[in-house]
């Protein structure tokens, strides 16, 4: 019902112009992504439970994964209308966001996947009370939002971000310590923070970069932004799930199953926990590298309701840098000699 509810607003207050066209599909682009994708993922998901980090299949599937993504690039610097706008990757507001967007998406996927089983197999909690730990970082998350999006009017990107990032580190490493603490308020605060930092990192990247391309582009970006967050979750994931198997392999299931967590051993858990404290120390790194890149690479990009403002070093200096894209409301966006002439 609330998806029906949300489409019908849709048709009846979002209406757009738009000029159709004929276009060209990537499929050479599209096919080399996606094996290439298909081969990293399995490659990084299958360690562990089925292949070995030295075995010749998930060697094979890693070179196999480079050359297909290599070839993927390839293609996208002739194809006439590609998949991926390399150009864009370029531009310092979106590298920059992308790569905080798949450190993010490292960070959310670790969190929403590892910690249940702590409080779960270790700690010995229901599955609600598992559940509960990682619910909190959904009520963060939308809090982080609405400050986040008022925020980045006032302060622009690159504050809004750098305090994002940072409070991101400091709810990852709160949850690093939840092996110390079985305390079920305590997983739920860091859970809590870390989702209030992923709040004012995704929107304002998001945003920021949909209002810095051209109206053309922005769907590219956003599918960008979303995709490189998917990814970076998918990987990081999996490299995380052989980390625990090593530690754990099969004995994790009964751990973790309510119908057999009564005969789990001590040894089992702990083993479980020793895991899990790599898992969480993995995912404080990747929320301290988004900092660096935030700290080192965000530029400042300040958006209003009627133009985007990048500070003079977000602007390509370059004789091929784009045209600045059109404002929000469709019109050009003014420059700093524009707003002081008069009206």
């Amino acid at each position: 019902p609330v998806g029906i509810v949300a489409g019908l607003i849709i048709w009846r207050v979002f209406h757009e112009r738009f000029e159709r066209q004929r276009h060209r599909l990537d499929w050479e682009g599209g096919v080399c992504l996606t094996l290439g994708i298909v081969a990293l993922l399995v490659a990084v998901s299958e360690v562990g439970p089925a292949l070995g980090w030295t075995s010749l299949a998930t060697f094979g599937l890693l070179v196999a994964a480079a050359v297909l993504l290599s070839l993927f690039v390839r293609i996208e610097r002739r194809a006439s209308e590609p998949l991926v706008d390399l150009d864009l990757v370029r531009v310092p507001l979106i590298g920059a966001g992308l790569a905080i967007s798949v450190l993010a998406g490292v960070v959310m996927f670790g969190v929403t996947t590892y910690v249940p089983p702590m409080v779960q197999g270790v700690h010995g909690g229901s599955p609600l009370e598992a559940g509960a730990a990682v619910g909190a970082m959904s009520i963060g998350w939308p809090i982080g939002s609405v400050i986040g999006g008022r925020a980045l009017i006032r302060f622009g990107a690159r504050r809004v971000v750098v305090a994002g990032t940072a409070i991101l580190v400091v709810g990852t490493v709160l949850l690093s310590q939840i092996g110390r603490f079985d305390a079920l308020a305590f997983a739920m605060a860091g859970a809590a923070v870390t989702g209030f930092g992923m709040g004012l990192i995704t929107t304002n990247i998001l945003v920021s970069i949909q209002g810095w391309v051209a109206w053309q582009r922005r769907a590219v970006a956003t599918g960008l932004v979303q995709f490189s967050r998917t990814i970076g979750g998918a990987v990081g994931v999996g490299v995380m799930g052989g980390i625990l198997s090593a530690f754990v392999g099969a004995a994790s299931s009964a751990i973790l199953d309510p119908t057999q967590a009564a005969g789990a051993t001590a040894a089992g858990r702990a083993d479980l926990a020793a895991g899990l404290g790599w898992i969480y120390w993995i995912v404080v790194a990747a929320a301290i590298a988004a900092f660096a890149i935030a700290v080192r690479a965000m530029p400042d990009v300040r958006l209003t309701a009627h133009d985007v403002e990048p500070a003079e070093e977000a602007i390509p200096r370059s004789a091929e840098a784009p045209e600045r894209p059109p404002t929000l409301d469709g019109a050009r966006p003014r420059s700093s000699v524009d707003r002081a002439r008069p009206s």
